[in-house]
């Protein structure tokens, strides 16, 4: 599922900001993705899913990176054949962050019951109009900024183009109708994946998040 996602960033990313120069590399069973220097899109992903990973193999996503001026980033998956960490081990590669996903299995009547909340609280699919303001509801959720704090470019550049991804749905929470916080849902391959989620500091502890979480789970059932 994430070297799909990957691959659907890159292509998006390359017709939305053409100037950046969006590339990606197959490298046996993995992908190297750029899109651009400061990019948390930019690394690779998915090496060693099935098969060993070879020394050319990390030559080769080393010079792909390196060509384009950017730092060598590795998505290691614990289910990956063991020569990819003994080959990033061998060149001195360290953990730089973790990154764990919460799985369960959905369907059946009754799973979710939909939680108490606040009764000025909504959420609903983001309107195209919307993107702008929810990308910045977006980036600024993440970074955890005060309103007078604008967010980095890269933060906004990213937010703006998820809602353009293939099989991606991108939900707003509302208080009052307002935009405080946000979501994103995507399904292929009989599975529901949950991503990007943020919320406003200034709004937090309203059951945004919680809100957002169960609609994207009953859409998953559905």
């Amino acid at each position: 599922a994430l070297t799909k996602e990957g691959a659907a960033y890159v292509e998006a990313w390359a017709r939305a900001y053409p100037e950046a120069g969006a590339e990606m590399l197959i490298v046996g069973d993995g992908r190297a993705l750029f899109t651009g220097v400061d990019s948390p899109v930019t690394q690779a992903i998915g090496l060693g899913r099935e098969h060993e990973v070879a020394d050319r193999d990390l030559d080769a996503v080393e010079a792909f990176f390196a060509e384009r001026g950017a730092i060598t980033r590795v998505n290691l998956s614990p289910y990956a054949h063991p020569s990819l960490a003994e080959g990033l081990g061998g060149r001195g590669y360290r953990v730089e962050e973790f990154e764990n996903a919460m799985v369960r299995t959905l369907g059946g009547s009754g799973v979710l019951e939909p939680p108490a909340s606040h009764p000025e609280l909504a959420v609903r699919p983001l309107l195209p109009e919307e993107v702008d303001h929810w990308a910045l509801v977006v980036a600024r959720g993440f970074e955890s900024l005060p309103p007078e704090r604008a967010p980095t470019e890269i933060g906004l550049m990213l937010a703006r183009l998820t809602p353009q991804i293939a099989d991606v749905v991108s939900y707003v929470a509302l208080i009052d109708g307002n935009p405080v916080g946000a979501g994103s849902l995507s399904i292929h391959d009989g599975i529901a994946t949950m991503f990007g989620d943020a919320t406003l500091p200034e709004w937090r502890g309203r059951g945004a998040q919680t809100a957002l979480l169960w609609a994207r789970l009953r859409a998953g059932i559905e």
